[in-house]
C-alpha cells in the first residue's frame, strides 16, 4: 500500500496568496512557501526516488536520511536529483533548443532522453511512497 504525500507551498503575488504545487527549479520555488516543511512524511531512513517524467529512460536514485524524511528534505532531494539529470544530460549531448515553432523542449539523447520541458516547468504535484521505501513522483509541468 502506498501513502500519499502532497509538498505545497504559498505563492505570493502581490494581493493574491495560491496554495499550490510547487516548482522542481530552485529559481522557481524560492518564490514559494512549503506548508509543513518540518512534518517528517516518511519514517524509513533509506528511500529510492523513481524518476520517470519527462525521459525516456527511467531512473532512480537511492538516499539515506537518519531520522526519517521531512517533507522539506524530500523535496530537496527531488530537487538536487532533477538538477543532476539535466546537468548530466547536457554534459552528454550538450543544451538542446526548443521544438521547432513550439516552447517545448526537444528530444535530446542523453542517459536519460529528456524530452518536453526544462527544468523549470516542471513542479512537483504529489508522492507517493511504498512501504519499502520506493518513491514515486507525479510530476506536471
Amino acid at each position: 500500500m502506498s501513502k500519499i504525500i502532497n509538498i505545497n507551498g504559498v505563492y505570493k503575488d502581490g494581493l493574491q496568496v495560491i496554495a499550490t504545487s510547487i516548482p522542481v527549479s530552485k529559481e522557481y520555488s524560492k518564490k514559494y512557501k512549503m506548508l509543513k516543511p518540518d512534518e517528517v512524511v516518511i519514517r524509513k531512513h533509506n528511500i529510492v526516488i523513481e524518476y520517470s517524467y519527462p525521459l525516456s529512460n527511467k531512473v532512480d536514485f537511492s538516499h539515506k536520511r537518519k531520522g526519517g524524511w521531512t517533507r522539506k528534505a524530500l523535496f530537496a532531494a527531488i530537487q538536487k536529483d532533477y538538477a543532476k539529470i539535466y546537468r548530466d544530460e547536457d554534459k552528454a549531448v550538450g543544451p538542446t533548443d526548443n521544438i521547432p515553432g513550439m516552447f517545448n523542449r526537444d528530444k535530446s539523447d542523453g542517459p536519460y532522453g529528456i524530452w518536453g520541458h526544462d527544468i523549470g516547468d516542471l513542479v512537483v504535484e504529489g508522492v507517493a511512497v511504498s512501504d519499502k521505501g520506493k518513491v514515486t513522483l507525479n510530476i506536471g509541468s
